[in-house]
């Protein structure tokens, strides 16, 4: 369609309201050190992962897509996981890991039933962006649901691929719903934990002023993501084609 100027004009963008993130576990090695997994959330390009989907992802800087109440942008939240390079080393410094040597064994979870969304692309390029940009070298684990969903809970893996579509339009299913520490072992897709977080989140289910309420989620945002219990990457984005008579179709932000 994009090659063909007619059929071109009748493509739509639509941000889905879901979002894909890495989460590197914090109670196994490497990722128990809190410099490695702020080495990682610096040493990963987002505009590159767009390129090689083909635009088909928009970058992501806080949990929530645009298009849906939670969304916000924040300069100096936007900064905490930005991509720099020398920064991402220079965090290793002080490490055993100084100058990206020295990694053990690294394996990556991921679904491998998701090629519709472009999933193993995003995660291999993600997988050659932490060799290029740290030497950490990668093996990806691809599983299929009804194995990836158990293993998930476990919390046992050093690093996971993975989105979260949300089933509805708030960020409670986001913060909450995902990275709530205070759920029976078993029920957690993380071993991240932190009662800040938690307190802040819990407490936002109950705030009935927008402002207020979003507020607070900035703020859960900004440990979460200065805690590295995330690094969030990119929002899923849709491609919709109308016909020329078709008109005012409703288009999110």
């Amino acid at each position: 369609f994009q090659e063909d100027p007619e059929k071109a004009a009748m493509l739509r963008q639509y941000v889905y309201p879901g979002s894909w993130f890495l989460l590197p576990s914090n109670g196994i090695p490497p990722f128990d050190q809190i410099e490695v997994r702020r080495a990682v959330s610096k040493a990963i390009d987002r505009n590159r992962l767009v390129e090689v989907t083909q635009g088909l992802v928009q970058p992501a800087h806080c949990m929530m897509p645009q298009g849906v109440y939670g969304f916000f942008e924040d300069e100096e939240i936007y900064k905490i996981q930005a991509f720099d390079p020398e920064a991402a080393l220079a965090e290793l410094e002080g490490t055993e890991f100084e100058g990206g040597q020295n990694w053990p064994e690294i394996t990556m979870i991921m679904r491998s039933d998701e090629e519709q969304y472009n999933s193993d692309i995003m995660a291999n390029d993600i997988v050659a962006q932490l060799e290029e940009n740290l030497g950490m070298r990668i093996q990806i684990e691809s599983l299929v649901e009804n194995t990836f969903r158990p293993r998930l809970y476990e919390n046992r893996d050093q690093l996971v691929w993975i989105r979260w579509w949300y089933d509805y339009p708030d960020p409670d299913n986001g913060y909450y719903d995902m990275f709530y520490s205070g759920k029976p072992q078993g029920s957690k897709r993380q071993a991240w934990s932190n009662e800040e977080y938690d307190r802040l989140v819990v407490e936002a289910k109950g705030v009935l002023d927008p402002d207020e309420r979003l507020e607070l989620y900035k703020q859960a945002e900004r440990i979460i993501q200065e805690d590295v219990g995330y690094i969030i990457l990119v929002y899923r984005l849709d491609v919709y084609a109308f016909k020329p008579w078709v008109q005012n179709i409703p288009v999110n932000t």
